[in-house]
């Protein structure tokens, strides 16, 4: 082997270890327990059938002293009811805001702790008492 053909191989040797190591610590920063969250379910209403076309938003905690999410995760329920949202975020500590509106529901918000798995959420949306007279926006 000349040493133009030496020289070639170190470099291609160097290259792809740079790539993988930067690949390595790209993906880190994706996974549950550090650097995302993720959120599975499904809303019901209080006869436990699947409410579909719910918005399910996930988004920081005010209380947060950093922002970890650029802009909120947004998405509806499918025919089943069911959602998952993984959201990849700066890995630190805080909290993010599960919320679940429909029209004709109560909405639902609750806290969780960032950088974890929340599997299997069962959610139920008690329908909105209709009885309460409506405030115009203005």
């Amino acid at each position: 082997m000349n040493m133009h053909e030496h020289s070639f191989r170190i470099r291609s040797l160097l290259c792809r270890s740079v790539f993988c190591f930067l690949l390595a610590v790209t993906l880190q920063g994706c996974l549950p327990g550090d650097g995302a969250s993720s959120f599975s379910g499904q809303v019901l209403d209080e006869q436990n059938q699947p409410v579909i076309d719910a918005d399910v938003t996930i988004s920081d905690a005010p209380n947060n002293k950093k922002q970890l999410l650029m802009s909120p995760w947004k998405l509806k329920t499918h025919a089943e009811g069911k959602f998952q949202i993984t959201s990849a975020h700066a890995p630190a500590e805080g909290g993010l805001i599960l919320e679940v509106k429909k029209e004709g529901y109560e909405p639902y918000q609750k806290q969780y702790a960032a950088g974890s798995v929340y599997a299997n959420l069962i959610i139920n949306l008690k329908p909105k008492d209709e009885s309460e007279p409506k405030v115009p926006e203005q």
